[in-house]
């Protein structure tokens, strides 16, 4: 009921939603809409940075802390009244809406052993390259989740600043993972060293069903 009455009234306020977008709002319990998003969002608009308390959405959603999907993340389905308990409160610059069978997505974390401790993971956007994952988890990943029918690209660099040599380097990852649970990457020369990542839809041998989009 509550979910209908929100649409009713962004509808009567001139806002167009469609059946898989999420609407965002600027204060808790779905007051003052500022955004509504149907897929990845790179940096939302100077006037509304930073002011995210609320979400209303059937979708799964990722919340970043930086712009272009770096930081902080979380990760969620559906609505939240009121995030001031999560740590990305009025601290969102980027996002991801995205409709995923139980909202699985690759994670990469902190420790070995998929242990995050002080919030230390990082879920980065589905298709969609990201050429530094920011400092938060920059050079700090030591194992890495992925989930079935997901496909992890990682590199140890960013791209090159010289746009002539961004297809090699995009061509060539550092390594893919395929679905499963990496404990500990240490043995495959990777700890703390991931910088940049792509995770996409993939089939049973490991082929993309939608090619990523460059950020």
């Amino acid at each position: 009921m509550r979910k209908a009455k929100t649409i009713c009234m962004l509808l009567a306020a001139g806002i167009a939603i469609q059946a898989n977008a999420a609407v965002f709002y600027k204060h808790k319990d779905y007051k003052e809409a500022i955004l509504v998003a149907n897929g990845p969002v790179a940096r939302v608009d100077d006037n509304i940075n930073d002011q995210i308390s609320s979400v209303a959405s059937n979708q799964c959603i990722t919340l970043y802390e930086h712009e272009y999907f770096g930081g902080m993340t979380m990760s969620f389905m559906g609505s939240k009244a009121d995030l001031q308990m999560y740590p990305l409160q009025d601290r969102t610059t980027s996002i991801d809406v995205y409709d995923s069978t139980m909202c699985q997505k690759a994670v990469l974390y902190e420790h070995e052993n998929f242990n995050a401790e002080g919030g230390r993971s990082y879920s980065p956007p589905l298709n969609v390259a990201v050429s530094n994952i920011g400092g938060f988890m920059n050079d700090r990943t030591t194992s890495i989740q992925v989930p079935d029918r997901i496909c992890l690209e990682v590199w140890i660099d960013a791209p090159p600043k010289d746009p002539a040599l961004y297809n090699a380097w995009r061509a060539a990852p550092t390594r893919t993972f395929y679905p499963g649970s990496y404990s500990n990457i240490s043995n495959l020369g990777l700890n703390d060293k991931i910088t940049a990542v792509n995770q996409y839809s993939c089939n049973a041998t490991g082929g993309p069903i939608v090619g990523p989009n460059p950020f």
